[in-house]
């Protein structure tokens, strides 16, 4: 099952990696972002609001990782990636420009389909057969990998290279602490 599990984990280590700060050019990363994914200008709040929120999900993913690795439960951090999952969909949900809300809900509701994945794999019991489990929990973070990989393209079309740069250290950060975290 560990096995598994890290494998499965590890395939979405990029979650939440959208690590925008506006900076002081005429336009700001959010605002370049924001109307990339189809945002209004009046978006740009929300959207901030959202990245806020969604970011911890891959530090949450990966102490779950590690939690279930060392024979814990990770109640804690079960509980707060449906959190993140539940606050950043509110946030998405009163985005105006359609294209972007759309995007941003998906992204939240496939955040809260790896909670419920997660969940799902805690709440079973001892004899439960876990390879369907563990399948469930890999098409969720696949389904966010997809949308993480679009936001990625976005970021490269407009993100400055050393802001760039900046972003693909982080996914290595990540991706470095999930193979520590499953033990490889």
């Amino acid at each position: 099952m560990k096995r598994v599990l890290a494998l499965i984990v590890l395939s979405v280590a990029l979650v939440g990696c959208g690590d925008t700060k506006p900076e002081t050019e005429a336009e700001s990363e959010s605002e370049k972002v924001n109307r990339a994914l189809g945002g209004t200008e009046d978006d740009v709040p929300a959207f901030e609001r959202w990245l806020d929120t969604i970011q911890p999900a891959a530090d949450v993913d990966i102490a779950l990782m590690k939690a279930f690795n060392d024979g814990d439960d990770g109640t804690a951090s079960l509980d707060r990636l449906h959190r993140i999952g539940d606050e950043s969909r509110g946030i998405a949900e009163d985005v105006k420009g359609e294209r972007l809300r759309t995007f941003l809900v998906a992204y939240s509701e496939g955040v809260q389909g790896m909670a419920d994945a997660y969940q799902a794999i805690v709440d079973a019991p001892a004899d439960a057969k876990i390879k369907p489990l563990a399948l469930r929990l890999g098409r969720s973070k696949q389904r966010v990998r997809k949308l993480d990989l679009k936001l990625l393209t976005v970021y490269k079309d407009v993100l400055s290279p050393d802001r760039l740069k900046g972003l693909q250290e982080h996914a290595r950060e990540l991706k470095r602490r999930a193979d520590e975290a499953r033990g490889g």
